[in-house]
């Protein structure tokens, strides 16, 4: 018999994570409530940023509700904004259970609960079956949560660690995310991933094998790939094309083309159906070849988004990333030449970054022509390699992260052989150089063939004058 148990409150909190106004479903959360309420519990979503509610109205909603365990999501650059949120609910709710997970928890658990007296519990990995473990406990009064795997709590003033959970092995026995509690009509990618509303995500498999380093994805995930089967994939897409209409989907795998012959099956199956569906992924360019694209084409894929990351074999070899800029250039021009959109994702910043370098990736961006580029500055996050180097060249930076989500062109990590000027001056002139080249801007007034598309241009430059500016 299940246990009585106070409602689970899950919240998204307040925080702008896109500059270009992007809003997508937090599919984590999602995940969690739906397998909290297969289990008999009751759960509820609140999502602050889909919502436009800020503080005061989070404070608001919390007054209207009783007690409950409340459950907050975060990454690293979020972190200060899933803190307030904390401190917000145990004002409100002093007796409120806070638990907190995601990437950043899950690599700084001790750190962050020394440094946040609001927050209770800290989840390490995958959420699902730990916060149905705390749901049971906290239907028992008296019940202590030191037999719940993956967890770090504190308890008679010390911070205590269970042991690890084991990864979810057998992905199809999750039920679907709860899109029934979010609000869908509100959700929409970067401009660039959807020629059609209403759209959704779909996270169809977890875990990346690959070893760059700066990725933080295996530390929630790990580095063995778990896949959800075609025919539970195809059973979510039927749902959402079913009960909210969708006709967009973004596949947000790390890499959605890791196992080519699962691809081609959920391909021929949305075939075999007739899905009115077009549809984006991220991938690999060493994953793909021209009879999976076109596959791919042929069911409605009009996008790719490749971590090309670098242009110069000096620094893919320092990332650890695994491909050349050769792989790179034949998969964004067979993508291109089979009539497909693709986006380049570059991360600048890297240690042995150098002006010289920075034109390399450069030239090669030019010379590749993408659809969209994107030029990230590095992020150090906490659990890499690299947020190591970070806290020995800054100290004093240790658990402050304001500076994580700053929009800005200087290095975050201290660089030997560029200036920050000249980093900041490089950085400028690719976004620069990519964007505002006559063909560049022709390719992109083509697109505009609805008003979403004009509207999701308009703030894609306003994007791109902050960024270059």
């Amino acid at each position: 018999m299940i246990p009585e148990v106070m409602t689970m409150l899950l919240i998204n909190p307040p925080f702008c994570t896109n500059l270009a106004d992007a809003i997508t479903p937090p599919l984590g959360l999602g995940y969690i409530a739906s397998y909290l309420r297969s289990r008999g519990f009751s759960c509820e979503i609140l999502d602050c940023p889909a919502l436009r509610m800020g503080d005061p109205a989070l404070r608001g909603f919390l007054a209207r509700r009783g007690d409950c365990i409340v459950g907050i999501s975060s990454s690293t650059p979020a972190i200060h904004s899933a803190l307030r949120a904390a401190e917000i609910v145990k004002e409100v709710m002093p007796s409120a259970m806070v638990v907190l997970g995601g990437p950043h928890l899950t690599a700084l658990p001790a750190e962050t609960l020394s440094a946040a007296p609001s927050v209770d519990v800290v989840v390490m990995g995958e959420g699902e079956f730990t916060m149905h473990d705390l749901a049971i406990r906290a239907g028992r009064p008296d019940s202590a949560i030191d037999d719940v795997g993956g967890v770090v709590y504190r308890a008679a003033g010390a911070i205590r660690r269970t042991e690890p959970r084991e990864l979810i092995a057998d992905l199809d026995a999750l039920p679907f995310p709860a899109f029934d509690m979010l609000p869908m009509g509100r959700y929409r990618p970067s401009i660039k991933w959807y020629y059609r509303t209403p759209i959704a995500t779909m996270i169809t498999s977890r875990g990346c094998p690959f070893n760059c380093i700066f990725c933080d994805s295996h530390l929630t995930f790990g580095r063995k790939t778990r896949f959800r089967s075609p025919a539970n994939v195809i059973e979510e897409i039927r749902l959402l094309m079913r009960d909210f209409g969708v006709r967009e989907i973004t596949f947000y795998d790390d890499t959605f083309t890791l196992n080519k012959a699962r691809v081609h099956e959920i391909c021929d199956r949305m075939l075999a159906e007739g899905m009115d569906l077009t549809w984006g992924c991220l991938s690999r360019v060493d994953t793909l070849d021209r009879d999976l694209l076109g596959k791919m084409k042929k069911a409605g894929c009009h996008m790719l988004s490749f971590g090309v990351e670098s242009g110069s074999e000096t620094m893919l070899r320092r990332m650890r990333k695994g491909i050349t800029p050769e792989e790179s250039f034949r998969a964004i021009r067979l993508a291109r030449e089979m009539g497909m959109d693709c986006n380049a994702s570059i991360v600048l910043g890297i240690p042995g970054e150098t002006v010289e370098t920075m034109r390399e990736t450069l030239d090669f961006i030019l010379r590749a022509n993408p659809t969209y580029a994107l030029f990230f500055r590095l992020v150090p996050f906490p659990g890499t390699e690299l947020y190591e180097e970070y806290l020995r060249q800054n100290p004093s930076a240790r658990n402050r992260f304001d500076t994580f989500a700053d929009v800005t062109n200087a290095p975050l990590l201290t660089l030997d052989s560029i200036t920050p000027r000249d980093f900041a001056r490089m950085s400028r002139r690719m976004y620069l150089s990519f964007y505002l080249r006559p063909r560049k801007i022709g390719e992109y007034l083509r697109q505009i063939t609805s008003p979403h598309r004009l509207k999701g241009y308009l703030r894609a430059l306003g994007t791109f004058l902050r960024v270059g500016s």
